[in-house]
């Protein structure tokens, strides 16, 4: 489930003792640990935004915080003011929507010197993850990430941004890239989105890098009950051998040309199909997320706490018909949830360089 936040304007806002009394206003959102903020509009005391944010919903206990902040280019920019809105609000409004309506900015402390705020005009709603409307948002939230704009770029007021999903190898600026930086040594790491940006920024490896050695297993334990080898062994050692030796991109065309003309499937069997739009082309994105030679579900697990995380080698089956590998791993435990192994056997569905479908089983105890 997604919350759609619209940031519309603000009216009423304080204006500065100094000069002109004009401001430099953005407005900022949070929910739970995810970040978003709009562009700045410059020298006004009415702002107008008109920004889309979408942020992934974990825990209905939590509030949307949205503060309205006037930039300062020399020292820490001040917070005119903020509203709090409870999920459980909009959950429990008809067809989960609070509509677009105006709401009185509080200051951010009792301590605070600013008393009249002003108001901030937002447009709240909760939306399924499948929903057209959630997945042509111009804006999504990111974990512990201030800022996905530049504070550079000016804002000119009753100018609106196209619902298109920026790249994200140039959506951050220098001077973000460097809050990104200070951000991660305090937190002792880089964020999940962080991490994002660096396997997106940077050339995907080598995709012709040959696949790591096949990890040796232990099968003494299994040979007690002593069996009759079949005709069929030589040929799988073989099969196994030559899978071993072939790089993914070769293995990818093998079972392409095997599946050459095929469409993609309409429903994935015990499953969902997924069709989402990415700012990369889908060879890179499937390099990325399935290539032997990325290093993307190591880094996934660190950042979730997954433990004895085994990726085998893909492997060619069938003669050539099927393409698979098996990941196994320890989810970490959850406040309802104890630690669970599981097995995900990976399958690729169609691979023709243009288009990848690929069926994600997950197995537990």
């Amino acid at each position: 489930m997604r919350l759609l936040v619209r940031v519309v304007e603000a009216r009423g806002l304080p204006a500065t003792e100094a000069g002109d009394g004009l401001r430099d206003l953005y407005a900022r959102a949070r929910l739970g640990k995810q970040r978003a903020k709009t562009k700045v509009a410059r020298r006004t005391l009415s702002p107008a935004w008109e920004e889309e944010f979408a942020f992934r919903v974990g825990d209905l206990r939590d509030q949307l915080l949205v503060a309205v902040l006037h930039e300062d280019r020399y020292f820490a920019d001040d917070v005119l003011g903020q509203v709090k809105v409870p999920l459980s609000a909009v959950l429990d409004a008809d067809n989960r929507t609070l509509g677009t309506q105006w709401y009185q900015l509080e200051p951010k402390s009792k301590k605070s010197k600013i008393k009249e705020c002003g108001e901030l005009r937002l447009n709240i709603s909760l939306a399924q993850n499948n929903s057209e409307e959630a997945t042509t948002l111009a804006h999504w939230a990111s974990d512990d990430l201030t800022s996905n704009s530049d504070k550079s770029t000016e804002l000119k007021k009753g100018s609106s941004l196209p619902n298109v999903l920026a790249d994200m190898s140039s959506a951050l600026s220098e001077s973000d890239e460097i809050e990104i930086a200070k951000e991660e040594k305090s937190n002792g790491g880089p964020s999940f989105v962080n991490k994002l940006y660096q396997f997106f920024s940077v050339k995907p490896k080598d995709a012709e890098a040959p696949a790591p050695p096949f990890p040796k297993q232990d099968n003494t334990s299994g040979n007690h009950d002593e069996t009759p080898s079949t005709s069929s062994e030589p040929s799988e050692k073989q099969d196994c051998e030559a899978t071993a030796t072939m790089t993914f991109d070769e293995l990818l065309k093998a079972f392409g040309s095997r599946r050459e003309g095929k469409e993609m499937p309409e429903s994935l069997s015990g499953g969902v199909l997924l069709d989402e739009v990415y700012a990369i082309a889908p060879s890179d994105l499937n390099t990325l997320l399935f290539s032997p030679s990325s290093d993307f579900l190591q880094s996934l697990a660190e950042i979730q706490g997954t433990t004895g995380l085994e990726v085998q080698q893909w492997k060619l089956e069938n003669d050539d018909e099927i393409l698979k590998r098996i990941v196994s791993y320890t989810k970490a435990p959850t406040k309802l949830v104890k630690a669970v192994k599981a097995t995900e056997d990976m399958t690729y569905m169609k691979a023709d360089g243009e288009m990848f479908a690929v069926l994600a089983d997950v197995s537990t105890p």
